[in-house]
């Protein structure tokens, strides 16, 4: 040691204060504004953000969003005159259709004769020219269209009922009765070029499981044939069931209502 007096330390804490002090001052001479929230810019969020801003509305008011015009579907037309289309007869408007009418022999499921000796297959003038689709590409393949049954008159859907009160392949008279009524639904199989019928998956009112449109069996002519029918049928417009492999309806058969007509020709 050289015997040389230390210098004392400054007092730190003083000093501390005294720098405290300078800075609450820089602070208050800064003028305050009022803090303006900005939008976080995430660009991988902005598909999602803009799907919920259609959805919005529709959570909110239940309605459907307000698209611009370029999105939105062009407005189904509908055709109040359908309800009154004319009703024609098969057999004169679809050349080459053959019929024959079920329910005015005893093979159907009532067991015994429903309809008038000369009764029509009646349709409305839209489902004939469905009908006549479907024979043109039936002829492609050798093949061509037989008519079942078409129209069937109110009463003869409660005669059918009482014979047979099956809901599962009848229509109830008391809960509308069936789309026969209305013109819009027949029953169909296939016949070759010479008119004579093909073997199908069953025969006609056939409530078995054999009837069921589609077809689980071994036999490939009858699994093919099948599907031909079913095919042409849906290109046309139709619609099938499950239970009743013939059994097709004009997709726009709410369009119309039911008719009273007579089957038999030249007495309406």
């Amino acid at each position: 040691m050289t015997g040389r007096r230390l210098r004392p330390l400054r007092d730190s804490s003083r000093a501390h204060r005294r720098n405290a002090t300078l800075i609450d001052k820089e602070i208050a001479s800064v003028p305050r504004r009022l803090y303006t929230a900005r939008p976080m810019r995430l660009h991988w969020l902005q598909p999602g953000l803009g799907a919920l801003a259609i959805l919005l509305p529709l959570t909110v008011a239940g309605q459907p969003p307000d698209l611009p015009d370029s999105a939105k579907a062009p407005p189904r037309k509908v055709m109040f005159g359908q309800r009154s289309e004319a009703m024609v007869d098969v057999a004169k408007v679809c050349p080459g259709i053959c019929v024959e009418m079920r329910y005015a022999t005893d093979r159907n499921a009532a067991k015994k004769i429903v309809y008038p000796l000369g009764a029509r297959a009646l349709v409305r003038k839209s489902v004939a020219k469905r009908l006549r689709q479907v024979q043109e590409e039936l002829r492609t393949v050798g093949l061509g269209l037989k008519i079942w049954d078409a129209y069937r008159p109110a009463w003869a859907q409660d005669v059918l009922w009482k014979a047979v009160p099956d809901p599962e392949h009848l229509a109830s008279p008391a809960r509308g009765g069936s789309y026969h009524t209305w013109g819009t639904s027949v029953d169909v199989t296939l016949v070759d070029l010479m008119g004579r019928e093909q073997k199908m998956a069953s025969d006609f009112d056939d409530f078995t499981d054999a009837a069921k449109s589609a077809y689980v069996g071994y036999d490939g002519g009858i699994a093919a044939r099948m599907r031909i029918l079913r095919k042409a049928m849906i290109n046309a417009g139709f619609n099938g069931i499950r239970d009743e492999w013939w059994h097709f309806t004009a997709k726009d058969a709410y369009l119309f209502a039911p008719v009273d007509l007579a089957l038999e020709d030249g007495s309406n």
